[in-house]
């Protein structure tokens, strides 16, 4: 990658118009309260993703509590070891409803969290971006 060596054009060239000038101003102003709403937002979403896998971790322990107490006509245990434990849970989450919902509630506040997160990121670069060319026109306006 070569540098650019060539010198920089005079200052007449970075003259810049009103409605220009005022719209970056508009940005610099505005992005901070929007990057505040955004990292506001990341918060909530993320207690509610939190809270979903909670209900997820608390439906599965439910289940699983209903298998280790089963027993049998004969009063005996009827899943007496882990791996059977495990496959009838797998066979009680697969019918279970509730777990789908859980399911897509997790999904879905997953996903709001990414887009939400891929927003903020914008926000903080369109800022900084913005006040980058303020400056360099400041700089280039003396």
């Amino acid at each position: 990658m070569r540098l650019n060596t060539e010198p920089l054009p005079p200052k007449e060239a970075f003259k810049l118009d009103e409605k220009f000038k005022l719209d970056l101003a508009y940005d610099l102003m505005r992005l901070p309260d929007e990057i505040n709403q955004l990292r506001v937002e990341v918060l909530k979403q993320s207690i509610e993703l939190e809270n979903a896998k909670k209900s997820e971790r608390n439906h599965r322990l439910d289940i699983m509590s209903e298998i280790t107490k089963a027993k049998g006509e004969d009063g005996k245990t009827l899943f007496t070891n882990d791996t059977l434990r495990e496959a009838e849970l797998r066979v009680r989450l697969s019918k279970s409803l509730e777990w789908d919902r859980i399911q897509d509630k997790l999904q879905t506040e997953d996903f709001k969290l990414g887009e939400t997160k891929i927003q903020l990121e914008w926000a903080c670069d369109s800022f900084a971006g913005r006040k980058a060319v303020a400056r360099m026109f400041e700089v280039r306006s003396e």
